[in-house]
């Protein structure tokens, strides 16, 4: 769109801000649901290949990482609106590039100079973090996905918001 100067177009369109804004939020949550309903699926899958893996647990796992997608997605379409859609492209690939490095300097460079009994007891530590996450509640996945949707629609309100402000703006 940015690329299109779609923008420009589009405030002389006879159009309200909330459907051109709404129209990525909704494409963003069917991205969203069908992305979920894929991992569940594959979650459901695996616990039943595996005796180690309950489904429960999975899917509070997958709840979680769906609502930290959901923030995140949140994040990018109201700073798309707020600083545009180049700028934005930028800010989006921040959080990417930082969590590459920080896996990269914490367990990347440690993992490759661990000899093989060092791994066995970093995998025995991470099945003792699993074992931890299947005593705590399998509502806190939901509870996760219950604010991130929150979230996103304060994001959608403010994305409206400065939206209408921009329309007396040159872009």
């Amino acid at each position: 769109d940015h690329r299109a100067d779609f923008q420009k177009f589009l405030f002389t369109m006879p159009v309200k801000y909330s459907a051109v804004v709404g129209s990525r939020y909704i494409t963003c949550l069917i991205f969203a649901v069908v992305s979920y309903i894929g991992s569940m699926s594959a979650a459901f899958f695996v616990s039943l290949a595996s005796d180690s893996y309950k489904f429960s647990v999975l899917a509070s796992i997958v709840s979680v990482v769906a609502a930290v997608f959901v923030v995140y997605a949140a994040m990018v379409l109201l700073l798309m609106y707020i600083l545009g859609g180049s700028r934005a492209d930028l800010v989006q690939i921040i959080p990417f590039v930082a969590i590459g490095v920080v896996v990269y300097a914490i367990f990347v460079r440690k993992m490759l100079s661990m000899d093989d009994a060092q791994l066995d007891a970093l995998m025995a530590n991470f099945r003792g973090m699993l074992d931890k996450v299947k005593s705590t509640t399998t509502n806190y996945g939901v509870i996760c996905l219950f604010v991130a949707l929150i979230i996103l629609g304060l994001s959608y309100l403010l994305s409206v918001n400065v939206m209408s402000c921009k329309k007396g703006r040159k872009l």
